[in-house]
């Protein structure tokens, strides 16, 4: 039996999870801006356009690739692998654990505030909420290592959306059209005639 390049299927993720950040950053930067006299009303509008961005993308690349799976195990072309969302988002945000555990690292020594930015950059769809939990001002000695761990929690968001997405898609539930169609279209029923 065949098995699907997970790593081919990661790297594809991180790619539009770099177009992602681009966006997230965008979007962020501007409503911040537009909303600058009511800071706080930025921050909660530009958070949620940023997790509309970041679990849009992971969610219907994931979900199409379960379903397409599904077919592949169905005619024997491949063995059922139902962690494969999981490990596709686990290789994906390789990068954004690596700077959490940077960001935690330095924490605890409390130099290197350079891996802020860098930490940033991974996560810039949590930026808005970032601000405020860790200001880029904030030096590191000022940062708790407790504050730091509980921030890298964030980057498990990916691999769990991932793998619900690709378990969602497998068993071809559609999420768009449990919210979108709530009723079911009703056959009409036909009057026999006499």
């Amino acid at each position: 039996m065949k098995k699907t390049n997970i790593a081919k299927l990661a790297l594809s993720l991180f790619g539009k999870l770099l177009i992602a950040i681009v966006m997230s950053l965008i979007v962020s930067i501007s409503m911040m801006l537009l909303f600058s006299k009511i800071f706080n009303v930025g921050i909660v509008i530009a958070q949620i356009c940023c997790l509309g961005i970041f679990l849009t993308i992971p969610y219907s690349m994931l979900w199409e690739a379960g379903s397409a799976d599904k077919n592949k195990v169905n005619f024997g072309h491949e063995d059922e692998d139902l962690n494969k969302g999981f490990k596709v988002g686990l290789l994906a945000s390789m990068p954004a654990f690596f700077s959490a555990a940077l960001l935690l690292l330095f924490s605890v020594i409390g130099r290197g505030g350079v891996i802020k930015f860098i930490f940033y950059g991974f996560n810039a769809y949590f930026a808005p909420t970032l601000l405020k939990v860790i200001p880029l001002n904030m030096p590191m000695g000022d940062l708790w290592p407790l504050r730091a761990f509980l921030v890298s929690l964030l980057t498990m968001i990916l691999p769990l959306v991932a793998w619900i997405a690709y378990r969602l898609g497998y068993k071809r539930i559609s999420l768009i059209d449990k919210f979108v169609y709530k009723n079911a279209p009703r056959k009409r029923k036909v009057k026999k005639r006499r």
